[in-house]
């Protein structure tokens, strides 16, 4: 719905706030695709609260994996 109407920064915020999700799930693998769809969008429109968010959540997701291991 987001990206037919043209509100690119309400679908980043979205799948950013659902690959949150899918880490804190210990999904990381699905997480990663949308991070890095989300931390794009938010580099295009210069939104550098939501990078730091985004970094936040690439580093939760990291860290994650490595005590999966």
């Amino acid at each position: 719905m987001f990206r037919e109407h043209g509100f690119t920064f309400y679908l980043a915020v979205t799948q950013l706030e659902h690959a949150e999700w899918l880490a804190e799930q210990g999904r990381g693998d699905d997480a990663q695709p949308l991070l890095v769809n989300a931390r794009e969008t938010f580099e295009r429109l210069r939104a550098d609260p939501w990078l730091e968010r985004a970094a936040r959540a690439e580093r939760f997701d990291r860290m994650d994996q490595r005590l999966e291991v």
